[in-house]
C-alpha cells in the first residue's frame, strides 16, 4: 500500500483520504497560509526567515506523527527542499531522496532570501542520507561535495503519453508560443518576452502565452515590461491552472512550446 504525504497553505485543514488502495495525507501549512492571506501586510519575506527554523520543526512535527503511525517499509522523499524534508534524519526506516532540482544550483542564479533556509536545509539532507535518485553530472558532483559514501540510482522524471498526442486537440492552434513555469526570474521569463519583442517587429501578430504562479513585486514587473513593450495584444498571462490538464490543453493549442 502506497501512502502520499504532502504541505499545503490552500488547504484550511489537515485531510486523510484514501483512493485505489493509496491513502493520501494534505497537511496545512498554517504559517504560509497566515503569511499569504494577510491582507495589505507581505509577509512572506518575514515567513521565508523562519521556514527552516520554528515552521520547519512544527511541519516536522506533523509529519513524523504520520510516518510513525504508517509504520513504512521504506519512505521516499521527493525533493531536497520542502520543509519537512530532513524528517528523514530522525527516523531509522531505509529512505531514498529522489531529486527533482538543487537549491544550490537555483542560489547561483537567485539571491532570493526564501532560499536561505531551505538551501540549509538541502545541505543538511545531502550529507546525511545514503541513497540519491538523481541524474548524472553536476547534481552528482554537489551531493560527492557533502556526503562522502552516496549511492545513486539514475532514473529519470515520467512523461505522461498524453504530452506527445498534439494532433488530438480540435480545431486552430491558438498561439504561436506558449511558456509554462513558475514566474521567476531564473526560468529565463524575462528573454521570452523580449524575444517577442524582436519578433513582433517582423511578425506584428505574433500570439503568445505565459502559464504559471508569479505573484508579489516580480509579477508586477513582468507585466509593466510587457505594457512598456506593448505587448498586451500579442501576450495572454493565464496564471496559475489547477489542473494539470488544463495546462496540457493550452500547450497543445499553441504551435511551440517554449522551455
Amino acid at each position: 500500500r502506497l501512502h502520499l504525504i504532502t504541505l499545503s497553505s490552500l488547504v484550511d485543514k489537515d485531510y486523510v483520504f484514501n483512493q485505489n488502495n493509496v491513502t493520501y495525507y494534505i497537511v496545512k501549512n498554517s504559517f504560509k497560509r497566515f503569511a499569504e492571506r494577510m491582507p495589505f501586510v507581505n509577509l512572506q519575506p518575514l515567513y521565508h526567515v523562519f521556514e527552516a527554523t520554528i515552521i520547519a520543526k512544527y511541519v516536522k512535527r506533523k509529519v513524523l506523527k504520520i510516518v510513525n503511525s504508517v509504520k513504512p517499509d521504506v519512505v521516499n522523499l521527493h525533493g531536497t527542499e520542502g520543509e519537512f524534508g530532513t524528517v528523514l534524519n530522525e527516523i531509522s526506516i531505509p529512505s531514498i531522496v529522489w531529486i527533482q532540482g538543487m537549491i544550490t544550483q537555483v542560489v547561483k542564479a537567485d539571491h532570493n532570501i526564501k532560499y536561505k533556509g531551505r538551501l540549509k536545509t538541502e545541505i543538511e539532507l545531502l550529507s546525511k542520507q545514503k541513497n540519491f535518485i538523481t541524474i548524472r553530472g553536476s547534481m552528482e558532483d554537489i551531493i560527492n561535495r557533502y556526503n562522502s559514501a552516496p549511492k545513486f540510482f539514475h532514473l529519470f522524471h515520467p512523461n505522461s503519453d498524453e504530452i506527445f498526442k498534439m494532433k488530438n486537440v480540435e480545431g486552430e492552434k491558438d498561439s504561436d508560443l506558449v511558456y509554462v513555469g513558475q514566474i521567476v526570474k531564473r526560468k529565463g521569463i524575462e528573454d521570452f518576452i523580449e524575444a517577442i519583442n524582436k519578433i513582433k517587429n517582423v511578425m506584428p501578430g505574433i500570439k503568445a502565452k505565459i502559464i504559471g504562479y508569479g505573484g508579489g513585486n516580480y509579477q508586477t514587473y513582468i507585466e509593466q515590461k510587457i505594457n512598456e513593450y506593448k505587448l498586451t495584444d500579442n501576450i495572454k498571462m493565464f496564471g496559475f491552472l489547477p489542473s494539470y490538464e488544463d495546462v496540457l490543453l493550452e500547450v497543445k493549442k499553441s504551435k511551440i512550446f517554449v522551455l
